[in-house]
């Protein structure tokens, strides 16, 4: 068995995921790659990497060997939609006061719902409450995915 990942990398990963950005562990060495669009292109497309920068070599390079793993050593992460944030939000507006509940339930769904949701957290003052809860439910998401998939990790 490989190196175990950092759990804490692991976190920073599924929650920091970006549009067209894919997340893998090596089971072998416990790193976290994280890959943008304009490297998973360049390494599905066999681009040379004979005239990229050195560090760009290094990337694309990685992405293939992850992107075409067949032996379990890469295993794809979750994102941030698989740990459902939005449903996150729910379970925390139930655990409020119903005057806060209400407020905090008006600001769900639609365009820019997570902005009104953390300004209106800001305006009652529960935006570090928030924070705290996100974190441990983000926390509990990385270390059941873990388990299941088999990744080990340290704190």
């Amino acid at each position: 068995m490989g190196t175990p990942a950092q759990l804490s990398e692991i976190i920073d990963a599924i929650e920091m995921h970006f549009e067209g950005s894919r997340s893998f562990v090596d089971r072998q060495t416990g790193k976290v790659l994280t890959f943008m669009q304009e490297e998973l292109c360049a390494a599905e497309d066999d681009s040379p990497v004979d005239d990229m920068p050195e560090w760009q070599r290094e990337v694309v390079t990685e992405a293939r060997e992850a992107l075409g793993d067949e032996t379990g050593r890469f295993i794809e992460l979750p994102d941030s939609f698989d740990a459902d944030e939005r449903g996150m939000m729910a379970d925390f507006i139930e655990m409020q006061e119903e005057k806060a509940a209400a407020s905090l339930a008006g600001t769900l769904g639609g365009a820019g719902m997570f902005r009104r949701f953390k300004d209106r957290l800001y305006d009652l003052g529960l935006a570090d409450e928030w924070f705290d809860y996100r974190s441990k439910r983000y926390r509990k998401f990385a270390i059941d995915w873990c388990r299941t998939s088999c990744v080990p990790f340290v704190e």
